[in-house]
């Protein structure tokens, strides 16, 4: 059952209509599974399980941490220590001391701990990336491997040849992956580059790495409209990483040409929405509201288009809000996945004198 509610001050002419066309329209960025795709005390961070649902989510690429353990061993694991993401493996207990990966054979961390989840299926040993890439594989997902050693890469190209993407901060390390393979794409992740980096700078780096190759920052001046348009005029890929709502969409309206995320979702197999809506309205006096809620579902995603003018408050699944503020109308858009959760959109004027011409939802079943 769909649950609505429509308040306005002052509401021009609202028509509700079937969306039976095609899915929203505008240009979606890639998307790429952060640490693969984990649920908050479910699936965890840089596990199989993780492959394993980003697959069903439908993301083409899932990205992985890499460290070695004392005995040699590229393991999955995104700190140094493994406190926070490890349990022991006896009672399920919390790791007091400060214990670090490097310290450990993979005998002594395979044996000792355990992946936390609050779902006893998923405490599992800590994974070997030889064994991730073997998931991937079995998945139909390509590997991207952030990791500041090149023994790692070298890996990658004895088991995945080159399927696989190169992504890390160290500069003359991803020269020598380069060197090493001509045909992978190589994502420069540019956050050590100090100061405010000018698209010329970045391009320098780039060509010299050549090849298929791009950036990667969590610094969304690294984001902005200028260094997108610039980058992908060279054919260069240009990878906004981990940024949280409202940031997102404003990545996406910038230009960048992937996501990496924990959230985001759009999109891009071919599968068709179990619900759609369309609403056209002018919202003219502030506090004018919409809102739209659908039952719960346990694997989904929903993607959101607006078109409007004037300063509104867009809040998806009760939980990730933006805020958007137009001269003239414009369009913005968002995707989320979601977990166990009703996919709601709420909608509020927030100035007198907006409109909007538009807004669509399409919800998805995972």
């Amino acid at each position: 059952m769909r649950r609505s509610s429509l308040m306005a001050v002052a509401l021009a002419a609202v028509l509700m209509v079937s969306c039976k066309g095609s899915s929203l329209f505008m240009e979606y960025p890639q998307v790429f599974a952060h640490r693969g795709c984990w649920i908050e005390n479910y699936i965890p961070e840089n596990s199989l399980d993780g492959v394993e649902m980003a697959a069903r989510y439908g993301y083409p690429t899932t990205e992985c941490d890499v460290r070695l353990t004392a005995d040699s061993v590229h393991v999955l694991m995104h700190d140094p220590r493994i406190n926070r993401t490890m349990r022991n493996a006896s009672d399920y207990s919390e790791i007091i001391p400060k214990t670090y990966v490097k310290d450990l054979t993979l005998a002594q961390l395979r044996e000792g701990y355990v992946l936390a989840s609050e779902d006893p299926s998923c405490r599992k040993p800590i994974p070997t990336f030889k064994e991730y890439l073997q998931k991937c594989a079995e998945c139909g997902i390509k590997p991207i491997l952030h990791c500041d050693i090149f023994s790692g890469y070298v890996e990658a190209q004895e088991l995945a040849g080159s399927n696989w993407i190169a992504f890390s901060t160290e500069y003359d390390v991803l020269l020598k992956v380069r060197e090493m393979n001509p045909d992978v794409l190589i994502l420069y992740a540019i956050d050590k580059m100090e100061g405010d980096k000018t698209p010329e700078e970045v391009i320098a780096k780039l060509e010299a790495i050549g090849g298929r190759v791009g950036i990667s920052s969590m610094n969304r001046n690294d984001q902005r409209a200028e260094m997108c348009s610039a980058l992908r005029a060279k054919g260069y890929e240009v990878q906004s990483s981990i940024v949280p709502a409202p940031h997102d969409m404003a990545a996406t309206k910038n230009g960048v040409t992937i996501l990496l995320t924990d959230f985001a979702w759009f999109q891009t197999e071919g599968r068709r929405p179990v619900a759609k809506f369309i609403e056209n309205a002018s919202y003219v006096a502030e506090g004018a509201s919409f809102e739209h809620t659908w039952d719960e579902m346990e694997y989904g995603a929903i993607v959101v288009k607006v078109c409007c003018k004037g300063e509104y408050e867009l809040t998806v699944n009760g939980s990730r809000t933006y805020t958007i503020s137009h001269d003239k109308k414009d369009t913005e858009l968002v995707g989320i996945r979601f977990y166990k959760t009703a996919p709601s959109i709420s909608l509020k004027c927030l100035k007198d004198g907006g409109s909007v011409k538009e807004i669509k939802a399409e919800v998805y079943s995972l």
